[in-house]
């Protein structure tokens, strides 16, 4: 049976980060994808600031639009604006860019290749011995219709929100997640499209918010996430009447029409109480890294896949990767905290615009009030 370092699965930024980074270091990596080519559609509305070029570059071909600002609209329709730099980013591109540089550091990628098992080696029952990184695992997966079989060293889940790594591995995962449904629109009337607009308002995006992300100068990412508890009718509805109906927002998409629509799912629960079990380790969406309250979790997903290299590198010689979890948590863990602090305060809120009126300067990121506490 052939055998790896590393067994990655999925490749996404947090997926392509740790292979990027252990191959660096003279690993071999195997990345398995479920997805018949890397850079897949995603409802991510796409902003990434500029800290990513640090660990990544960012193509300029993957660059949709430069973001100086974010202007955030309460329920009432007063608003603020605050510096924000960053890029809109394509994500299909931005993916396949990031997949690239990781293929070129040394790692390889087997697409179309869904993980179906994982053998559990020197691990109990649901694979959280204290001695389970002490053996390689095998790790079963379908290609084409074939079983494949091969062992690694130590497998990293980065396959997002439901990880069936967590599951195969019998790691906890948290229930919290919300949908968000999302469309590209050309012919929006934006006032400045180097500013993204987020809108917050109880009757179109419970337990969340709304966003109007350009892509250019006349188009657009508009979208919303819906805390899935709040959501009474079809992601979609919502969606469609905000775009129809939102006393701010609806201007904009007078002449505007959608070119792609996709819904999809992230966690907004935090950290899993576990996010390294003997050598299965978590990163990105399927380890609760996206923030509780916007969403955002590219830059955490790539910072934590450079810190998954790190300490799978240090740790082969004992078998012992306790080193991610402790920095993770040390470096990720009090910002991902104070989200879900401010989300609990949140998902009260979203009761009534009243309420979600006079909370927002304390549960939005862009408020001083925010970090006060």
């Amino acid at each position: 049976m052939p055998s790896v370092d590393v067994v990655v699965v999925g490749a996404g930024p947090s997926g392509c980060s740790v292979a990027k980074f252990a191959s660096e270091k003279g690993l071999e990596v195997l990345v398995l994808e479920k997805k018949r080519e890397a850079g897949v559609p995603s409802p991510c509305a796409g902003y990434v600031s500029k800290l990513v070029s640090r660990y990544f570059n960012v193509d300029k071909r993957c660059r949709q639009q430069d973001i100086e600002n974010m202007l955030t609209v309460f329920p009432s329709g007063r608003s603020q604006v605050v510096r924000a730099e960053g890029w809109i980013v394509e994500r299909m591109l931005f993916d396949r860019f990031l997949a690239m540089q990781a293929a070129r550091a040394g790692a390889r990628f087997s697409m179309h290749s869904k993980v179906v098992g994982i053998g559990r080696d020197g691990a109990g029952k649901n694979g959280a011995d204290s001695d389970a990184g002490r053996e390689a695992r095998e790790v079963v997966y379908r290609k084409d219709g074939e079983s494949i079989r091969i062992k690694a060293r130590v497998i990293v889940g980065a396959d997002g929100v439901l990880s069936g790594v967590a599951r195969l591995a019998g790691i906890q995962t948290n229930g919290q997640i919300a949908v968000c449904p999302q469309y590209e629109m050309v012919g929006v009337k934006l006032d400045d499209p180097t500013t993204v607009e987020t809108y917050f308002d109880v009757d179109y995006a419970p337990g969340s918010y709304a966003w109007v992300y350009p892509t250019g100068r006349d188009s657009a990412k508009v979208g919303l996430g819906i805390a899935k508890p709040l959501a009474g009718q079809k992601p979609g509805t919502f969606l469609n009447k905000f775009i129809s109906r939102h006393p701010v927002a609806r201007k904009r998409f007078v002449d505007a029409t959608p070119i792609s629509s996709i819904v999809g799912m992230l966690p907004i629960n935090g950290l899993l109480e576990k996010i390294c079990v003997g050598n299965v380790l978590l990163v990105g969406d399927a380890a609760g890294m996206a923030d509780p309250i916007s969403g955002a979790g590219i830059c955490t997903g790539i910072i934590a896949g450079k810190i998954a290299a790190e300490e799978i590198y240090k740790g082969l010689e004992n078998s012992d990767y306790e080193g991610y979890e402790r920095r993770v948590r040390k470096l990720l863990g009090p910002r991902l905290e104070r989200s879900l602090k401010k989300r609990e305060i949140a998902d009260g809120s979203y009761r009534s615009n009243e309420t979600l009126e006079e909370v927002l300067p304390r549960t939005w990121i862009t408020f001083k009030g925010f970090w006060r506490d």
